[in-house]
């Protein structure tokens, strides 16, 4: 998939969630995808070959549209404190911050949720 069918694939999935003010950014990075929530800019990543199969790329990016939703639902800062704190507790237990954190756990549940009502869009 070129960056061009990225890019619409987002933009449809953005408008679908009501997500008008948030950037855009494609670089080389060892994450497939990750909003940044200080700037409101969602990076994708562009040497991650597995991110050319179209569902995988749909369901990387509801996961980051989650993420996106959170921030609208309780503030950029706040979520950006429950998220740190989160990983605290995880770090606490002897867990991996982020692998079991609530927060990845949830966005990842709501990927696979929301995947096959998506993906009709684009086929």
């Amino acid at each position: 998939m070129k960056q061009k069918e990225k890019e619409k694939i987002i933009n449809k999935l953005f408008k679908l969630h009501d997500i008008d003010d948030v950037k855009i950014l494609f670089k080389k990075f060892n994450k497939y995808a990750e909003f940044n929530i200080d700037k409101s800019i969602l990076v994708i990543s562009t040497n991650k070959v597995s991110l050319n199969d179209k569902k995988t790329f749909i369901k990387i990016i509801l996961h980051e549209i989650d993420h996106i939703l959170m921030c609208k639902k309780y503030t950029k800062e706040k979520f950006k404190q429950m998220y740190k704190d989160e990983c605290k507790v995880q770090k606490d237990k002897g867990f991996h911050p982020i692998k079991n954190n609530k927060y990845e756990k949830q966005a990842n549940e709501f990927s696979d949720k929301k995947f096959f009502e998506m993906y009709q869009f684009f086929e």
